[in-house]
């Protein structure tokens, strides 16, 4: 095939491909909750093949609360108080692991793990350390729980991992020499990687354990960070590392620079990035922008691999922030956002999203493997593939003629 119509052929093909093959956002739908008069807060979710579980606390952060939705409408099915103390109990994070769910929290000045059946009976409560701050993430990998946080007493803030199994005995914990940290589990080396920074310093920098929690090697960075951090990994175990003020860089699987971005993401406004999350070539990032006018909205953002923007949904309008701690959930169908909304000073209340990525690429091969049940998704498959199949006409029928005019010196 002569190259210019080869070429011209590929970037047909690339054409095609970014209409059918970017990310589309649809709200499916969102639930709001106020347990009580005063500030409640959502901070994560979790899930399972039919349910979501929310985290938080309600009162001020004066009883955790765990809730327990229908994926398919964010009808609530049962909730969970926990409300050990007077003051200060919360729920930070949860996980899903083998039918039971794992929430980390605090509870007055102490660290608790809670191990809960998915119908939400208490199967094990473990107190942990002493501390006047809570523990932030939980996360899942290779039959173990990792926990992170900041363990604050008289003396000073330490932050901590630890390693705990699936009774919730602690194995090993590490103890960072970052502030603010998070922590995230490389897929491709199944390292540990810690990302915070020093306080004398105000650099982001990264340590990276083995997944038995020994130090390795720290990455220092030229990127300003003064508070939380966040990290999520793509397949080949490129590690996207977003700072919440809005800076962000990508780094390989060995902790090599691959892009570094100049400017923060601003949206127009002030972007606060308060979980992200790479799900099928994309980077997700929810939070909230805060517009020139002090309104407070929350946003998706899609970014590709080179962090150019793909499309972007606003969510809730005049709302509350993000919780800096817990994560977002994807379960290869919806995105899951935990978040707050503004009631007035003195009351606040959990917001849930349920957010539908899809691509008309995905749309079409859902129909294709279903069966066409109706006309219109039939109707549907057919200008699809017909679309397609036109375009390809075309790009063969020029080839055809230009290889006739060659061979016949047609004018």
């Amino acid at each position: 095939m002569n190259k210019k119509y080869f070429n011209l052929s590929f970037i047909v093909f690339l054409l095609i491909y970014s209409v059918l093959g970017n990310s589309s956002l649809e709200i499916n739908w969102m639930v709001k909750s106020n347990p009580s008069q005063r500030k409640d807060f959502a901070y994560s979710v979790c899930e399972n093949s039919n349910y979501i579980f929310i985290v938080g606390g309600e009162n001020d952060n004066n009883q955790a609360r765990v809730k327990k939705r229908l994926k398919e409408n964010g009808d609530l099915v049962k909730y969970w108080n926990f409300n050990f103390t007077i003051f200060n109990d919360l729920f930070t994070d949860c996980i899903v692991v083998n039918d039971k769910l794992y929430i980390i929290g605090l509870t007055g000045p102490t660290w608790y793990y809670v191990a809960l059946d998915l119908d939400l009976n208490v199967i094990k409560l473990v107190r942990g350390r002493t501390s006047q701050l809570e523990p932030n993430l939980i996360i899942f990998h290779d039959n173990y729980l990792y926990i992170a946080g900041p363990v604050k007493d008289y003396s000073g803030t330490v932050w901590i991992v630890e390693k705990r199994d699936l009774n919730l005995k602690l194995i090993k914990e590490y103890i960072s020499n970052l502030n603010d940290i998070t922590i995230g589990v490389n897929p491709l080396t199944e390292n540990i990687w810690i990302i915070g920074y020093k306080k004398d310093e105000y650099k982001l920098k990264i340590e990276i354990l083995d997944k038995d929690l020994n130090y390795l090697k720290t990455i220092n960075t030229e990127k300003f960070s003064n508070s939380y951090n966040l990290i999520t990994f793509d397949k080949n175990g490129n590690g996207y590392i977003a700072t919440i003020s809005g800076n962000l860089i990508k780094l390989d699987k060995n902790g090599n620079l691959v892009k570094n971005p100049g400017e923060k993401i601003t949206l127009g406004g002030r972007f606060i990035i308060g979980k992200i999350l790479f799900v099928n070539d994309y980077l997700y990032l929810t939070g909230h922008v805060v517009t020139m006018e002090g309104v407070v909205n929350h946003v998706i953002l899609i970014l590709d691999e080179e962090f150019q923007e793909v499309n972007r949904l606003t969510m809730g309008i005049n709302v509350l922030t993000f919780g800096d701690k817990g994560k977002i959930v994807y379960d290869e169908r919806n995105l899951y956002v935990t978040g707050n909304n503004y009631k007035n000073n003195e009351d606040s209340e959990w917001i849930i999203y349920s957010v539908k990525i899809t691509s008309l690429f995905t749309q079409a091969t859902t129909l294709i493997n279903n069966s066409a049940s109706n006309f219109q998704e039939w109707i549907f498959q057919a200008l699809i593939i017909s679309s397609i199949t036109i375009l390809i006409l075309i790009i063969l029928l020029i080839i055809k003629i230009k290889k006739l005019k060659e061979n016949y010196k047609i004018i």
